[in-house]
């Protein structure tokens, strides 16, 4: 399993605060940025996650399972889920490097393998 972890909260308050930081320039989430618009998910992001060979799931921080949380890592991230243990594939640092979904999935294909 691979999980997308959003650096931001997915409650309707915490989407509304994400926006103002966002504008304000207080915070970002690069996979955000990746796979929303303003408002809405991007089709590219639809595609993307369609052509994943293997199962996925979306979160935001407030929707972690326990196992997760334990990690204490930063976010965004990626992680890969084997064998009950956990892989972080793209990290928050990872992500400055990262412009668009042809990187990250050649970042996501050279780590999990």
């Amino acid at each position: 399993m691979i999980y997308f972890i959003y650096n931001a909260d997915g409650s309707f308050f915490g989407e509304i605060s994400y926006f103002l930081k966002k504008l304000s320039g207080r915070d970002k989430c690069k996979l955000c940025d990746l796979s929303h618009n303003l408002i809405f998910q991007k089709k590219s992001w639809d595609d993307f996650l369609k052509e994943l060979d293997r199962p996925y799931q979306v979160l935001h921080i407030n929707e972690l399972p326990e196992s997760i949380k334990q990690l204490n890592l930063t976010y965004p991230s990626i992680l890969l889920e084997k064998e009950n243990s956990f892989k972080e594939l793209v990290s928050r640092k990872d992500f400055e490097h990262i412009d668009n979904l042809s990187q990250l999935k050649e970042t996501l294909e050279t780590k999990s393998n």
